[in-house]
């Protein structure tokens, strides 16, 4: 106790020496400079912790639902979840077989890669930004099922990297991510061997933390002087509550399609931002945006659980990463609905499969035995007093 007591007072003298003494200054330095590591260090491990805790649930829900299979092998009761569409929005129908892709700007703020069918040089294709969620999902593989099957349809996604570290500050993350838009955008203009991208057909998407750069990018274009999203999409969007700024969404113009989408058991997120960037859109006409809520269903196994996490495919050289892989919430909910967004936006065509609470929006496939998976929740009235009469 004494040893403790007498240091406290060496530390607390050490950082109250006048700053005339040269020696003391180089002392008190270290000191802070310490603490700042060890603060940051703790931050850093803190978030690490979060996220793993979180994975980790996902996991074994996942090794929980393997447990149930070989009880409910021999079941009448046994379900399994759907396989994609046959046709149209979210299905395998593909322009193209082949992608290639490339890292620019490597470690730096402004790092991107570019996703680009194989065999389009020269072909001018839609361009879509992909915007990730936090730090650990800055690596494209964690939702590499879904950039190819963008590509494949027959577009060009640039998916910035737009955190340095872990402790890149959120008030960086959409001035990094435009500034990686302008550098691809220059590259695929400028340089030989890409696609050629239309930016009369630019959309804008993103996960978590990605899911507001996709929306403050749309609400940025106009003064940015940046192509002007003709669709947005924002899934699980978080957390401006802690650090991470939404611009004003009143500045996203008419004629923008949006479609925010919130998962019933996101407990990371929740439907904060969610529910901001849909109802603050103001300018945005009724028809044109929808808040769509992707619900989860346990009659089968294994079962379709709409968390955080449920919009990444996480794939790579050895297949998808278990508890990750790709699923009927992908199929006919996520992918469904931003191919139908963006074929709206670009061709005038598919818009029922995205907006208006149709039944082909709504619809999420079947299971095995015929039984209808819960369709998706969707919330067209602009007026926020009203959203608990949707979702209770």
């Amino acid at each position: 106790m004494k040893k403790k007591f007498y240091n406290g007072i060496i530390c607390a003298v050490m950082l109250s020496i006048p700053v005339s003494s040269f020696a003391a200054i180089s002392l008190r330095s270290r000191a802070l400079e310490k603490f700042r590591k060890k603060t940051e260090n703790f931050k850093e491990k803190a978030a690490v912790r979060e996220f793993v805790v979180e994975r980790q649930a996902v996991i074994q829900d996942f090794d929980s639902d393997k447990k149930e299979d070989s009880v409910e092998e021999n079941s009448e009761d046994f379900k399994l979840p759907p396989d994609p569409p046959e046709q149209g929005p979210g299905s395998g129908e593909y322009s193209y077989e082949e992608l290639k892709n490339g890292l620019y700007e490597v470690g730096t703020a402004y790092e991107y890669w570019i996703f680009e069918p194989k065999s389009a040089e020269g072909v001018q294709l839609p361009l879509i930004m992909f915007n990730h969620g936090w730090y650990f999902g800055k690596h494209p593989n964690t939702y590499r099922a879904w950039i190819e099957h963008m590509v494949k349809r027959g577009n060009i996604v640039v998916f910035p990297a737009f955190q340095e570290n872990a402790r890149t500050s959120p008030s960086l993350f959409t001035l990094n991510a435009l500034g990686a838009l302008r550098k691809a955008i220059a590259r695929l203009l400028n340089e030989e061997g890409h696609a050629m991208p239309d930016l009369n057909k630019f959309a804008t998407i993103g996960h978590s933390a990605g899911g507001i750069i996709a929306a403050n990018i749309a609400a940025m274009a106009s003064r940015e002087n940046i192509p002007r999203p003709k669709a947005v999409m924002a899934i699980n969007p978080g957390n401006s509550w802690a650090g991470h700024p939404l611009e004003d969404m009143s500045d996203v113009p008419r004629g923008t399609l949006l479609a925010v989408m919130a998962a019933e058991k996101d407990n990371l997120a929740f439907m904060y931002d969610a529910k901001r960037i849909f109802y603050e859109a103001t300018e945005v006409l009724p028809e044109d945006k929808n808040l769509i809520i992707i619900p989860t269903d346990k009659k089968g196994t294994p079962d379709l659980t709409a968390n955080h996490f449920a919009p990444c495919g996480v794939k790579t050289e050895a297949g998808f990463t278990r508890g990750f892989d790709v699923n009927g919430l992908d199929y006919y909910g996520y992918w469904k609905i931003f191919d139908g967004l963006t074929d709206a936006a670009f061709y005038n065509k598919n818009r029922r499969y995205a907006l208006g609470n149709t039944p082909e929006q709504r619809y999420m496939g079947t299971w095995s035995d015929g039984e209808p998976i819960k369709e998706l929740i969707v919330i067209t009235d602009p007026n926020p007093k009203n959203f608990s009469a949707y979702h209770k």
